[in-house]
């Protein structure tokens, strides 16, 4: 039988699936042989998956909410080859911090990605970047980092030098050139560019490169 991904019914899942893995909204490119991949906010690994589908070598995700963990775990175990998976968040601070479960949005569906830390729930276990930048034993090919506020934790790494490519996404109401300017300098990045997508957000790319190497101009 073939490899089935894990959905959760009366969620968000099945939308973040679509997006990331069938319209390829991070616009990656086939990878380069012997590309490691760093996924922060894996959520239920479509970014994984979508890594694995475009021959990326080995993959690192790391995500802190229980629920979102569970299926993480049973995605990557049967869509992806070479990966390790680490119940773990990325925050400015170390330490234990409770995760409260999502909202439910019109009394429909819960938003599995939103989910931050809160003043109640599950107490998680969260780190700063540097410390997971400074575990992966590889040449980092792409971080993707999907966090809130991920501009200021990026700002406050002193080890985004390890990293050849980056990608977030952010509300598009952000001063893009601003934020662009920040995070190439911090990383010694070579070439950016943001670009607006459908959702209302903007997709932010770095690379030491060109970025045509780790991302396509437009999606598939």
């Amino acid at each position: 039988m073939l490899p089935e991904i894990t959905l959760r019914s009366h969620s968000s899942d099945q939308f973040l699936i679509d997006k990331v893995i069938y319209s390829n909204s991070y616009r990656i490119n086939n990878f380069l042989p012997n590309s490691t991949i760093v996924d922060i906010g894996a959520h239920i690994g479509a970014f994984c998956i979508n890594a694995q589908l475009r021959g990326a070598e080995k993959i690192y995700a790391f995500e802190p909410f229980q629920n979102n963990y569970e299926v993480l775990a049973k995605n990557l175990y049967q869509m992806c080859r070479n990966y390790r998976s680490y119940k773990l968040g990325v925050s400015e601070t170390a330490g234990f911090f409770p995760m409260a479960d999502p909202d439910l949005i019109n009394n429909t569906f819960y938003n599995t990605a939103d989910v931050k830390i809160s003043e109640k729930g599950n107490a998680e276990y969260f780190c700063k970047l540097d410390e997971v930048l400074s575990m992966i034993p590889e040449k980092i090919n792409l971080l993707k980092i999907s966090i809130p506020d991920p501009v200021e934790i990026l700002e406050n790494s002193n080890k985004l030098y390890l990293c050849e490519n980056l990608c977030f996404e952010l509300d598009s109401k952000e001063n893009s050139e601003e934020i662009l300017e920040k995070i190439k300098r911090k990383g010694a990045f070579l070439n950016c560019e943001a670009l607006k997508n459908s959702q209302n957000t903007t997709l932010y790319k770095f690379s030491k490169t060109d970025l045509s190497i780790c991302f396509l101009k437009y999606n598939n």
